[in-house]
């Protein structure tokens, strides 16, 4: 399993040209990078990113895209040369089991960006978009114990919410929850959209809804995070197969 701490979500386009990728940011200076992790959309139909730009690839283009990995730490050793980041890709499609399908990213060392890049090496497309999640350390992390204090469900209704929008969590989050250290979310239901959460000292951008719904050995906890739920969104990306009725999505956090 993997606690996540922070977590930046970077919105690339890839073109032919571009045969090194860079994934940098700012914040990721002097910071441990624990995981990365590439976002493909369902297999039959492509779901808007989150700041409304371009739709992601869905599964079957990712047949006709090679993008490898290479990490350089900031002692300048190069640890991982062009490892194929198709084994690290999350996916909201339930029918293909991704829990099954993805290995586990477990970096754990703070880079080197300059000398840290994907390379492409097979493109048959004019522009390939995706998304790149970095999963990051800004602290200590709390001492993890299975120890369940309370959990509060929440449901968004998809046919309130069938165009696709931003809504603010506080709309469906009980005050209770305010405050509350969350050990774990796990999602059921629809998972077409995308959780923009901003915490007391953690960020967690935009990622996809169902990687809460991987519950074994390889589900995402998070680290006792404080949600401000004023400030953080549920960002609704619908597909192009839509059905507002089967869209209720459902949302449990647990502390």
């Amino acid at each position: 399993m993997t606690t996540i701490q922070n977590v930046a979500c970077l919105e690339l386009e890839i073109t032919p040209d571009e045969k090194r990728v860079s994934f940098t940011k700012d914040i990721f200076k002097y910071k441990k990078i624990l995981g990365i992790y590439m976002f493909r959309s369902d297999d039959v139909a492509q779901m808007l990113n989150p700041s409304f730009t371009g739709e992601i690839n869905n599964n079957a283009d990712f047949g006709d895209i090679s993008l490898y990995l290479n990490l350089t730490d900031i002692e300048n050793n190069q640890f991982v040369k062009d490892l194929s980041l198709s084994q690290f890709i999350l996916s909201n499609n339930k029918d293909t089991s991704p829990e099954k399908i993805f290995l586990e990213s477990k970096i754990n060392r703070v880079l080197n960006f300059d000398q840290s890049f994907l390379v492409l090496k097979t493109f048959n497309f004019t522009k390939f978009k995706t998304l790149i999640y970095v999963l990051y350390q800004s602290q200590n992390f709390t001492p993890q114990d299975d120890t369940v204090n309370g959990s509060i469900t929440i449901t968004i209704n998809g046919e309130m919410y069938n165009d696709n929008k931003d809504v603010q969590l506080s709309k469906f989050v009980n005050k209770e929850l305010n405050g509350k250290k969350i050990k774990q979310i796990i999602s059921t239901g629809n998972q077409d959209g995308y959780l923009d959460l901003i915490c007391k000292n953690h960020i967690i951008e935009n990622v996809p809804i169902g990687i809460f719904d991987i519950r074994n050995e390889k589900q995402f906890l998070l680290d006792n995070v404080e949600i401000d739920f004023e400030k953080s969104f549920y960002r609704k990306r619908n597909f192009q197969h839509f059905n507002p009725h089967a869209s209720t999505t459902y949302l449990t956090f647990i502390y």
